[in-house]
């Protein structure tokens, strides 16, 4: 029921920006970049939490840090300045399955970006003056960087953490089971796995 004249100053701008094409006058269609968003509901939920959550959370952290200055609590955060929530963001994926998916699937995507980011991290970090210290690797979905980093640096020792789950009983912030998948695991030459330690933690829990 919508004019289309209306319409069409609504999807115009998109076809300029590449986020849907016009194959005909008249006819709208999705574009390669608009159809990821059909054929990966995943990259949906994650530009949703940046923008929905992200987003505002960092607009919120001047307000924050001017009221609640260096507060540690989970309560004191800029995503509770942002939606005016009292509980802690921890609290609110339990209750809110939505924006746990939509968080899992943004630390997907960023994740997978760490194959491409390994060469800058090794080059912006003086890791020879660490000596023999323990790396620990926070929220890891792939053993990529820990694996670039053991061979250069034979001192080094690292701790690869991968998101814990709540269990019913409480939370565990560290388990055995290090939820990276056997084919990853499989990838990692046998000489580097006894400098590696693998554990689970949630990402609110204290280090």
């Amino acid at each position: 029921g919508v004019p289309e004249c209306r319409l069409r100053r609504l999807v115009r701008p998109l076809f300029t920006i590449g986020f849907l094409c016009e194959p005909s006058p008249g006819h709208v269609a999705h574009s390669v970049l608009s159809k990821q968003f059909v054929t990966q509901p995943a990259l949906l939920d994650a530009i949703l939490f940046m923008s929905e959550t992200l987003a505002p959370s960092a607009s919120a952290m001047g307000t924050q840090t001017r009221r609640f200055g260096a507060s540690e609590q989970a309560e004191d955060s800029a995503w509770n300045m942002a939606v005016g929530s009292d509980s802690p963001f921890a609290a609110c994926l339990q209750q809110r399955p939505k924006v746990k998916r939509q968080l899992g699937a943004y630390l997907s995507y960023v994740s997978s970006s760490i194959d491409a980011g390994v060469e800058d991290t090794l080059t912006r970090m003086n890791w020879q003056n660490l000596g023999m210290a323990t790396v620990v690797h926070v929220g890891a979905q792939s053993p990529s960087l820990v694996v670039a980093l053991a061979p250069q640096f034979p001192p080094l020792r690292f701790l690869v953490q991968t998101e814990a789950k709540a269990e019913s009983g409480g939370h565990q912030p560290c388990l055995d089971n290090h939820g990276i998948s056997a084919l990853k695991l499989a990838s990692i030459p046998l000489h580097l796995r006894a400098r590696i330690t693998w554990g689970t933690r949630l990402s609110t829990a204290t280090q």
